[in-house]
């Protein structure tokens, strides 16, 4: 036992610090010298940052695909890119190295901080689509509470509007047979984001999901926020206070490139 220790010790100097960053290597490395076996039990359950080999090769074509819109938003001599506040460097630079998209300027940004007002708001705009509703939702349940934004949704693409709508497999496990029904033959195309799967190397960690709360409509408006698909007391005991943001302006086009990117990632239709 003693032998297996060490050997798990040594083995793991040189694998955990692979593409981590000091600090977070030196958090692992130290929870595996002193307790090596459950540290490395617990190592291999969420240590590493899987994805399954599918959703790897599908983000690889889409950064190759989303190249050229990129380097469009970087250039466009229309598009303005605002001198930010010193303070805001820091949260500029963290927003930069997680996703390549630049700080747009010329934004209309409404925060919105009760449920229900957010709600109403969205069936207006929705009622307003004349060409598409995109949303994704880590949590999305068809309930007394969301049941007039699924009849809005419903109008909208018995009008023609194109409705897409993504939900978390893990996040929206206890609701997605009550969410398919709600949906079927209705025109809203429903899609399972990071599907769970009992084959080992199509399943992705059960911990790294899709937590995005998007709503893009005609790519004009934008809302995006903490504020999941489903009423505030789903849990029993707890209501849930979150804030929304309904935006304007060019931002909507990169929340509408990030849609695009989860949807094609998940359906390989690049929209």
């Amino acid at each position: 036992y003693v032998i297996a220790e060490w050997v798990i010790r040594l083995v793991m100097l040189f694998i955990v610090p692979w593409r981590r960053p000091p600090s977070t290597a030196t958090a692992w490395l130290l929870l595996i010298y002193f307790w090596p076996v459950p540290g490395l039990l617990i190592y291999l359950l969420v240590g590493r940052s899987r994805l399954s080999r599918r959703h790897r090769d599908k983000l690889s074509e889409l950064k190759r695909r989303l190249l050229p819109t990129l380097g469009h938003l970087a250039t466009h001599p229309l598009i303005a890119m605002p001198t930010l506040p010193a303070e805001m460097g820091p949260v500029a630079q963290i927003s930069r190295r997680v996703a390549p998209l630049p700080e747009l300027g010329g934004n209309a940004v409404t925060l919105i901080g009760a449920s229900d007002q957010w709600l109403r708001q969205l069936i207006v705009d929705i009622e307003a689509a004349s060409s598409s509703v995109h949303m994704a939702f880590y949590i999305a349940r068809a309930d007394d509470y969301t049941e007039p934004v699924f009849q809005a949704l419903e109008r909208a693409a018995a009008r023609g509007v194109e409705v897409r709508l993504l939900v978390d497999d893990v996040g929206s496990a206890d609701f997605m047979r009550g969410l398919r029904r709600r949906v079927s033959d209705t025109g809203i195309q429903l899609v399972a984001a990071m599907p769970r799967s009992r084959l080992w190397r199509r399943s992705s960690r059960f911990d790294l999901r899709n937590h995005r709360k998007l709503v893009i409509i005609d790519g004009r408006v934008g809302y995006t926020g903490s504020q999941n698909l489903i009423s505030p007391d789903f849990r029993e005991g707890l209501v849930y206070e979150d804030l929304m943001v309904r935006l304007v302006g060019p931002v909507v086009l990169e929340l509408q490139l990030v849609f695009v990117g989860d949807w094609f990632v998940e359906q390989e239709e690049f929209l």
